[in-house]
């Protein structure tokens, strides 16, 4: 379950900078920020990926710590979070492209 861990928190590091990316394109061409919560980051993409990564070593925290509660557990949190994170950067890619189309 560990590589298992390792690989989910690869990918999540990975989606937390895509969406820090396209949140900033998104936000540059006259978007805005739907998560209330995230309002007071996303105007400086560098302490918005501070914010994400730190999230991102809780996540793993307690997938590790579930997982040893209940085998499995971990893998399972890691997939949901990647899942949702796959979903917010598609959602913002889809938000660019209809920008650019509307140009």
């Amino acid at each position: 379950m560990r590589s298992a861990i390792f690989s989910g928190m690869v990918l999540i590091g990975s989606l937390f900078l895509a969406d820090v990316i396209t949140t900033d394109a998104a936000l540059r061409a006259g978007g805005y920020e739907l998560n209330a919560c995230m309002v007071p980051f996303v105007a400086s993409p560098f302490i918005h990926l501070l914010v994400k990564w730190s999230v991102m070593v809780f996540i793993v925290i307690a997938a590790q710590w579930t997982d040893l509660k209940a085998s499995g557990s971990g893998t399972l949190i890691m997939a949901t979070v990647i899942g949702w994170y796959a979903v917010v950067v598609f959602h913002n890619l889809s938000l660019l492209t209809a920008i650019e189309i509307v140009r």
